[in-house]
């Protein structure tokens, strides 16, 4: 008889393309630490921890989905999770979502690498995305919006208004569907990727800066914060 826990619903039913068979419970309850939008004194590192179930191939950590969930065409939610990896921290998205109460957790995506390519008139320098690459990861960190909020980041991200998940002409970048670890479970989030992959010059002190200050805050257990500069393709050009 297979039984299925609450949390596996509850992924399964982002996850629409999963079949119920593929999930197979392997172990306990992951042992969970609290976080708000930094990480507690507990300090456990969420990659280290085990996940409490496996699903599909489809499903995996690391996976990139065919899905598009918060397209308006998929799942009703009051919130979408959204995972972060560059230059706009918590304190940046509270002003562009216009909300002050957000707060937001640590997550890594597995097998894939953060690259910077392009040339983002907002930045005058190349922009943070990632790629999948297997045996890599990429530090980042989750945070719940609304449909509301998270298309007030398209804008943001300069992404297609009328489709987000298209590499529109004139947008710089678009919604994708990944699978991230985040406390130890594997969790469906939206991401923002790159439609330029080509390199066009570094990016600025200031942003890697960024990047680096907005990632560390949520892996305080780390003890440094590692950002390569990797042209589109994920080839490392300097540290």
């Amino acid at each position: 008889m297979q039984t299925v826990s609450n949390t596996i619903g509850d992924v399964l039913s982002a996850v629409s393309d999963v079949p119920i068979q593929a999930v197979k419970v392997v172990s306990a309850p992951f042992r969970a630490s609290t976080y708000t939008n930094i990480v507690d004194t507990a300090c456990v590192s969420p990659r280290k921890l085990k996940t409490s179930f496996q699903l599909s191939p489809e499903a995996t950590a690391g996976a990139w989905l065919g899905t598009k969930h918060s397209d308006g065409t998929g799942p009703f939610a009051l919130t979408y999770s959204v995972f972060c990896y560059g230059g706009e921290g918590i304190t940046e998205i509270r002003v562009d979502c216009k909300n002050p109460s957000l707060t937001a957790r640590p997550a890594v995506m597995p097998d894939a690498v953060r690259v910077f390519a392009g040339k983002s008139r907002k930045l005058m320098g190349a922009a943070a995305s990632i790629i999948p690459r297997l045996g890599e990861e990429v530090q980042g960190w989750v945070v719940e919006l609304s449909l509301e909020e998270l298309t007030m980041l398209d804008a943001v991200f300069c992404a297609s208004a009328e489709a987000p998940y298209s590499p529109a002409i004139g947008a710089e970048y678009r919604r994708q569907d990944i699978a991230v670890l985040c406390n130890g479970v594997v969790t469906p989030v939206v991401t923002y990727v790159a439609n330029d992959l080509t390199w066009k010059g570094p990016p600025t002190e200031s942003y890697l800066t960024a990047c680096r200050r907005n990632v560390g805050e949520f892996w305080l257990c780390e003890p440094e914060v590692v950002i390569d500069i990797r042209d589109g393709s994920g080839q490392r050009l300097s540290s």
